[in-house]
C-alpha cells in the first residue's frame, strides 16, 4: 500500500496463531471487560485491534506497554493481559499451571494468514528460475517437516540447542499443523479473496490507507497442476451434493417444526399438518436412501479409479501423493455422509418409546466397546440407573457417543476414569450424569460443540465428523429432555442428561 513492489510467494499458516491472554485473577471473562486494563500487545497486532473493534472497544481505553516476548508479565501480575502465539506461550502457561482465559480473533470472525513468503517484483523480473525453485524448497521443506515432526524436533534440538523442551517443540510441531490446514490445503495455498477481506479489516482498524494492487501483490506460479484438475472437479462436486443434503435436511425439519406447532391450533389443521408431516417423513426417508446410494457411488468409483492410476507407471510420485490426499479426502467424505444420514433419520421414524432398563442399555455398550477400553486402559464406573420410557435405538446410540467421546479425549499418558450416575428431580426428570478426566475443553464452547459439523481439534488429533455430539443433542430433545455441560481445560467434563419418565411431559 506504500508503493513497495513487493509480491507474496506464498502462505505457510492458514490462520494466524496470534491471540490474546488474560489472566484468571484479573477478572476477565469477556472481551469487553478489557477496559481500563493492562495490556502488553505486539506492534501491529490488527488482527488483535480488529477482534476488539468488534467489541466497540478503542485502544485508548485499555493501558497498553510494550510486549515483553515471554509470559513472565502475566505470571508474575505484571498485565491483566499479553499477546501471544497458540504454538508457543500457551505450553509455558499451561506448564506452570497458570490459569487463564483465551481470546482467539477467529472467534470473532477475524482470519489472517500468518507467516507468509515475500519476494519483490525486480527478484521475479531478474531471476524468475531462482524465484521459482526457492519457492518449491520452501514448501517441500514444510511439507517434510510437518511430515516428520519427531526428525524436525531431533535435529532442532542437537543443531539450535534446548532453548525449548522436545514437549515444547512437539506441541508447537502440533499446533502448527492445525493452523496449517496440510489435510486440506496445499502448504503455501492463498487466495484473492482472503487478502482482500485481510486488507479490509486492517483499513478498518486504520493500520492502512492506500489501496493495493492485489494482482501484482500474489505470485503466479509456474507450476502446472492440471492433470489433477479434474480430480479437484470430482470431489468438488461430491462436496457440494453432501452440502445439498444437509440443507435440504435442514429446510425440511424446519417445516416440519412449524407445522406441527401450528397444527394445535385447529382440528381441521391438525389433520391437513398430519398429512403433510407423513409426506414430508416419507420423502425425507426416500431422499436419504437415494443419498446414500447416489452420493456414495461416485465415491466408491473415485476410489477404484484412483488405485488403478496409482498402479501406473505413468504416473510420478507427486502425483501419486495428490491422489494419496484425493483417497483420503474421499473416505473422510464416507464417514461424514454416513453421519449425515443417521443425524437425518433421528426425527424421521415414528416414536416407539417403550419401558427401557439404562443399566441393560449401559452394559451392551461397554462390550461393544471392550476392545478400546482395554486398549486405553479405561476405568469406567456405573452406578444404578433407572428404568425410563424411551426408543431403545437411540437412547442406546446416546450412551455410545457419550461413552467413546469420554474415552477419545482423554489425556495424554492418563488413563480414562468414567462416572455414570443418576438421580430423580423434583419436576419428574432422572438426570444421568457422563463425568470424565479427559482433556475438557473452554465452557464457552459448550454450545458450540453441539451444533453438527463443530470441532475443537484438528482431524489430526483426534478422528471423528463433528456430528456425534449434535446426534445426541437431537436424540435428547426428540425424548422431551435436555443436556447440560460442565468442563474447563485439563480438568475433565461433565454432560448430564435430563429424560422425563413420561416423555409426553418432557420440555416441547
Amino acid at each position: 500500500s506504500q508503493g513497495t513492489p513487493v509480491v507474496a510467494l506464498g502462505v505457510i499458516y492458514q490462520h494466524s496463531p496470534l491471540a490474546l491472554v488474560a489472566s484468571s485473577n484479573s477478572g476477565i471473562k469477556e472481551l469487553h471487560q478489557l477496559k481500563d486494563k493492562r495490556v502488553s500487545l505486539e506492534t501491529h497486532s490488527a488482527d488483535i485491534h480488529a477482534m476488539l473493534k468488534t467489541v466497540n472497544l478503542k485502544e485508548s481505553q485499555i493501558e497498553a506497554s510494550e510486549h515483553p516476548f515471554n509470559p513472565n508479565a502475566i505470571m508474575t501480575d505484571q498485565v491483566d493481559a499479553i499477546s501471544v502465539y497458540t504454538t508457543d506461550e500457551i505450553f509455558l502457561l499451561r506448564q506452570a499451571n497458570f490459569n487463564f482465559r483465551l481470546f482467539s480473533p477467529r472467534n470473532y470472525g477475524i482470519d489472517f494468514y500468518g507467516d507468509t513468503l515475500f519476494t519483490t517484483e525486480k527478484m521475479i523480473k531478474n531471476h524468475p528460475d531462482l524465484v521459482e525453485k526457492f519457492r518449491t524448497a520452501s514448501m517441500k521443506g514444510w511439507k517434510y517437516a510437518i511430515s516428520h515432526a519427531d526428525e524436525a524436533v531431533n535435529y532442532i534440538l542437537e543443531t539450535y540447542g534446548n532453548r525449548h523442551s522436545r514437549d515444547h517443540l512437539l506441541f508447537e510441531a502440533q499446533k502448527t499443523m492445525d493452523l496449517m490446514r496440510s489435510d486440506l490445503l496445499e502448504v503455501g495455498y492463498m487466495h484473492l479473496d482472503r487478502w482482500k477481506h485481510i486488507y479490509e479489516v486492517y483499513k478498518s482498524v486504520g493500520l492502512i490507507k492506500d489501496p493495493v494492487d492485489f494482482e501484482s501483490f500474489i505470485y503466479k506460479s509456474k507450476q502446472d497442476n492440471r492433470k489433477f484438475y479434474n480430480v479437484i472437479i470430482a470431489i468438488s462436486i461430491i462436496l457440494l451434493g453432501t452440502a445439498i443434503i444437509a440443507v435440504t435436511y435442514i429446510l425440511i425439519n424446519r417445516k416440519l417444526k412449524h407445522q406441527v406447532n401450528q397444527s394445535n391450533l385447529l382440528k381441521q389443521q391438525l389433520k391437513a399438518y398430519a398429512t403433510d408431516l407423513i409426506r414430508s417423513n416419507e420423502a425425507l426417508e426416500d431422499f436419504a436412501t437415494i443419498a446414500s446410494h447416489d452420493l456414495q457411488e461416485p465415491l466408491r468409483k473415485i476410489n477404484y479409479f484412483s488405485e488403478k492410476i496409482t498402479q501406473s507407471e505413468a504416473v510420478d510420485n507427486q502425483g501419486k501423493y495428490y491422489i494419496e490426499r484425493m483417497q483420503a479426502a474421499v473416505g473422510r467424505m464416507q464417514n461424514f455422509i454416513q453421519d449425515l444420514l443417521g443425524l437425518s433419520k433421528i426425527n424421521s421414524n415414528p416414536k416407539q418409546f417403550r419401558p427401557l432398563d439404562l443399566n441393560k442399555v449401559a452394559s451392551d455398550v461397554l462390550s461393544d466397546l471392550e476392545t478400546r477400553i482395554k486398549e486405553t486402559k479405561a476405568k469406567i464406573t456405573i452406578e444404578t440407573l433407572p428404568s425410563v420410557l424411551a426408543d431403545k435405538f437411540q437412547i442406546r446410540q446416546l450412551f455410545l457417543n457419550l461413552i467413546s467421546n469420554a474415552i477419545k479425549f482423554h489425556r495424554e499418558g492418563v488413563p480414562p476414569e468414567i462416572e455414570i450416575n443418576s438421580k430423580p428431580t423434583h419436576n419428574g426428570f432422572w438426570e444421568i450424569s457422563f463425568k470424565d478426566n479427559g482433556i475438557g475443553f473452554e465452557i464457552n464452547n459448550a454450545e458450540k460443540i453441539l451444533k453438527p459439523f463443530e470441532r475443537l481439534h484438528g482431524r489430526s488429533e483426534y478422528e471423528g465428523t463433528g456430528i456425534g455430539l449434535a446426534i445426541c443433542d437431537k436424540i435428547i430433545e426428540r425424548h422431551g429432555g435436555h443436556i447440560n455441560i460442565q468442563s474447563s481445560l485439563d480438568q475433565g467434563s461433565t454432560f448430564c442428561i435430563s429424560l422425563p419418565n413420561n416423555p409426553e411431559t418432557g420440555l416441547k
